[in-house]
């Protein structure tokens, strides 16, 4: 039975190349980690090379999944993501609470002994938003925490005439994906806005030889992975429609 079951697991992945634990345990039925330690190990079992390319997609899918999963789950816990989804919540968002603002989900804060690890990284991101904000304020006008139809923003700020869209994300062990991109995008579609900006620690972007530029449905995105004049705190990502 356990070697019929890895033949389907098996198969399953060479005709979805793409799939997430998730995709196998909802059209299988079949727990992923009953007969693999990791993706990882199911896909070189199935003969499928994991490349960046594919990693990367997998993320994305990931963190929609997490997403949706708070969206219909409002009250659930990093413990509950990671039995149903079998997915680390720390890895790819940092924070539940980071995960839930994603979400547009207001997070519903414990006090129990599982949470003291959130509530340390939930201080630490507190601290590291006030201090962007303070420096913010040192150039132009700011507008904390403007709560909308897609979420809440981190703030509003106003600068030689222009209005950008901020998010401030204090990651430490991952990157910047396009999952915080399409955030910012979105929050600028809802405000009609054209500008926008994410500003996180050094460590949350991906090191690159050349600063690359991207264009992602209409809107320019500009990397700053050096220090940048005005904010010598942290690395930019500045989005613009076009």
């Amino acid at each position: 039975m356990n070697i019929e079951k890895k033949w389907i697991i098996k198969d399953y992945i060479k005709n979805n190349p793409n799939c997430t634990y998730l995709d196998i345990k909802r059209d299988t039925k079949i727990k992923v980690e009953r007969f693999y330690r990791s993706m990882k190990d199911a896909y070189t079992d199935a003969g499928i090379t994991l490349t960046k390319n594919l990693t990367r997609r997998g993320i994305e899918k990931q963190k929609q999944e997490v997403l949706d999963f708070i969206k219909n789950n409002t009250q659930c816990t990093v413990t509950q993501i990671g039995s149903e989804l079998n997915i680390n919540v720390f890895r790819l968002f940092g924070s539940i609470e980071s995960a839930y603002k994603l979400a547009g989900i207001e997070y519903p804060l414990r006090t129990g002994r599982n949470d003291i690890t959130n509530l340390k990284i939930l201080r630490r991101s507190k601290q590291f938003e006030n201090k962007v904000f303070k420096l913010l304020a040192n150039f132009g006008e700011v507008y904390k925490k403007i709560r909308i139809k897609s979420g809440i923003i981190d703030c509003l700020f106003k600068y030689n005439n222009k209005v950008f869209v901020v998010e401030i994300k204090d990651y430490r062990h991952h990157h910047i994906t396009m999952s915080e991109v399409k955030q910012v995008i979105k929050y600028m579609r809802t405000l009609g806005n054209n500008h926008g900006m994410i500003i996180c620690p050094r460590s949350s972007l991906q090191k690159y030889k050349n600063t690359p530029n991207m264009n992602i449905e209409n809107f320019i995105i500009q990397l700053y992975p050096k220090l940048w004049v005005r904010f010598p705190a942290s690395p930019l990502i500045v989005i613009t429609s076009i």
